[in-house]
This record gives C-alpha cells, structure tokens and sequence, in this order.
C-alpha cells in the first residue's frame, strides 16, 4: 500500500475484533480459563501492535489526530460491548480510554518516528521505539493507577 490513511484504522479494528472473537471462542468452549482484562496496557499494545503494522504498510500515512480519538472510543468502546466482554458502564471507560490512547501514542510514535532514523540502515527503530513507549506505560501505570 502507498501512503493510504485508512492502514491504521484498519488494522487496529481487525486486530481487537480478532482478539475478542478469540475470546469469545475461549469463553464458549472453554469456560473454566481465566481470561485477561481489557485494561490500559492491553490497550496500549494493540494500539502499538497496529501503529508499528501502519508504519510498515503505509509509511508516510498522515494521522488526524480527531478522527484517531473518534476511531479508538468506538473500537475500544463498541466492540467490548459487542461481544459482552464488558458491561456498559466499563465500555463507556473503555472508550475513553481507547480515545486518549490512540491519539497520544499516535502523536508520540510519529514525533519518534521523524527523529529517530528509520531508512534501510535501522528497520528495527520503530518497533525499538514501541516496545520503550509500552514498557514506559508499563511502568506509569503502576505508579499512577
């Protein structure tokens, strides 16, 4: 793909929706595993899993950052509620937390990306530089919450 906007919104809905379909097959046939929470840094990671695919599919894609806020409250919010793996009083947290996420790593993974060179010479920068923003959430998440 050439520098197409819609890789990220893409990649992200399919990333959730597969992991919760899984889960929704875990629940069904296999009801007795303890199944792990839809949390802040679980949200971080699939926001980053999908912004690092954007950045090898489409390099170069501009973000509108409202739009990207508008994106994760519905992934984040609908599709947990969708497939009852939340109740709706957790999807509206979801959703606000999917909004702030996705738009924030979104600015943050594209100011790292102009900084930091990523030709031919260091494939590995972005997915170097996802990987510190997700242990950097990590660590603020047990310090704030």
């Amino acid at each position: 793909m050439k520098k197409s906007e819609l890789t990220l919104p893409l990649t992200l809905t399919a990333l959730v929706t597969l992991l919760l379909l899984a889960a929704v097959f875990l629940r069904a046939f296999r009801p007795d595993l303890i199944l792990p929470r839809l949390d802040i840094p679980t949200v971080v990671l699939l926001c980053l899993i999908a912004l690092v695919a954007e950045h090898y599919l489409s390099p170069g894609a501009a973000h509108h950052y409202g739009f990207l806020a508008l994106l994760g409250a519905v992934i984040f919010g609908l599709l947990p509620f969708a497939a009852s793996f939340a109740a709706w009083q957790r999807s509206l947290l979801l959703g606000g937390v999917g909004a702030a996420v996705l738009a924030g790593l979104a600015a943050l993974l594209t100011s790292l990306r102009r900084r930091v060179d990523t030709g031919p010479k260091a494939p590995l920068a972005v997915p170097a530089c996802a990987l510190c923003l997700y242990l950097a959430v990590q660590a603020f998440h047990g310090v704030l919450l």
